[in-house]
């Protein structure tokens, strides 16, 4: 049955029609409506009743590790603060859990699976078998025993009683750390401006990630970076990773602040970084008062002729002083000839340039055109003049 209604009558407005084949509904309002029996009404509810149930009932994840861990530690060995997974649920108000089956996935296939049911044990299989605690309360998958091929995608699906299903999936990584023995060796040597380093790591489950160069605190990134990296496989699928006698030079590119760092960690598929190790190697090269800047038409010289190794002017054993003058060409236009600063240490690495007793910057000293070299330029631009007008007269 089909009938006409209007919307304005309860609305006050007037909207555009949905329909067409009604012949006495204008094409601006114009509507129709299906009027079903009693039997499909209720069937009607039921239907929006469980789509509505679907989205704001069941809800799967995230998939975790206890005691919020990023991985489980081999070291450590079984444990329930160690090596159990978390698959967290939220039910509707009358939903129950049937069954909960976790999946171990290699290739994302299931190589092994573990399910429990309320009030009876658990079963598992593959590589799960005889590597999980079947006699849990709750659905929480705990590694009994620790395996290197244990580590993988993990998926957990919830099914209630209701038949609501839904799934979330994890990398869970086992990493192994073996010695935990570092081995470094640090040579700095201001002499040669230069800093020599050696790296050994443990062999690390699974392959690490590594880096190690100088690294900025205040940039947040290596400066130089480690590019002679040589890495040891075992068979038990381990790697340890090293390098020998890189040699990074300090020079005017490398931050005042920046220092030599080594990191080890464990990279996840999605690009999740764990750190395992994180070693700074400090060193203790003279600073100075940074090259000092001055005007276009200034020239600066200092009372040293010696640098430190990141190109600073540097002189020992006395106070650095700069002298600011006109540059060549130019003169001064006031009574100020030149300005000198003096170098003064704030602590180790941080030097600042102050004014001397007169207390005058460089911004103080104008320098126009005009001096000798501008003069002689002039002279010999009218010599030429004259000889070129000498040379039309003949």
């Amino acid at each position: 049955m089909i009938r006409r209604l209007k919307p304005w009558a309860v609305s006050g407005q007037f909207p555009p029609c949905i329909s067409v084949g009604v012949p006495h509904c204008s094409e601006q309002l114009r509507t129709t409506v299906i009027v079903a029996t009693p039997r499909q009404a209720k069937m009607l509810s039921l239907l929006i009743a469980l789509l509505a149930g679907s989205v704001a009932g069941l809800e799967v994840g995230p998939v975790s590790i206890v005691e919020n861990n990023t991985y489980i530690s081999y070291g450590l060995g079984p444990s329930e603060n160690n090596s159990v997974i978390v698959c967290t649920y939220t039910l509707d108000a009358g939903q129950a859990v049937s069954k909960v089956l976790w999946e171990i996935l290699k290739d994302e296939a299931p190589a092994g699976t573990f399910e429990w049911t309320p009030n009876s044990p658990g079963t598992a299989t593959g590589l799960l078998e005889n590597k999980v605690n079947l006699d849990r309360d709750d659905s929480d998958l705990e590694l009994t025993s620790l395996a290197y091929d244990l580590s993988a995608n993990y998926s957990c699906t919830v099914t209630t009683k209701d038949g609501s299903a839904a799934s979330a999936k994890e990398e869970v990584l086992i990493i192994d750390t073996t010695s935990n023995h570092i081995y470094e060796e640090f040579l700095p040597s201001e002499k040669t401006c230069s800093i020599r380093v050696s790296v050994r790591y443990f062999p690390v489950f699974p392959e690490p990630t590594v880096a190690a160069g100088m690294y900025s605190e205040k940039l947040e990134q290596y400066i130089t970076k480690v590019d002679n990296w040589v890495a040891k496989r075992h068979p038990n699928g381990s790697v340890g990773y090293s390098f020998t006698n890189y040699t990074v030079q300090i020079d005017e590119s490398i931050p005042d602040e920046a220092n030599f760092r080594t990191q080890l960690g464990v990279t996840k598929s999605d690009g999740t970084y764990i750190s395992q190790s994180r070693t700074t190697a400090f060193h203790h090269f003279q600073h100075s008062c940074k090259v000092l800047p001055v005007g276009e038409n200034q020239t600066v010289s200092y009372n040293s002729d010696e640098k430190t190794c990141y190109g600073e002017p540097y002189s020992p054993g006395q106070s650095l002083e700069a002298t600011v003058t006109c540059a060549s060409g130019y003169i001064s236009s006031g009574n100020l000839t030149s300005v000198t600063l003096v170098c003064e240490s704030a602590n180790e690495t941080y030097h600042e340039w102050i004014p001397k007793d007169e207390g005058y910057l460089p911004e103080d000293l104008l320098c126009a055109s005009g001096g000798p070299a501008s003069t002689a330029t002039s002279c010999y631009a009218l010599l030429m003049a004259m000889l070129l007008l000498c040379l039309h007269g003949r």
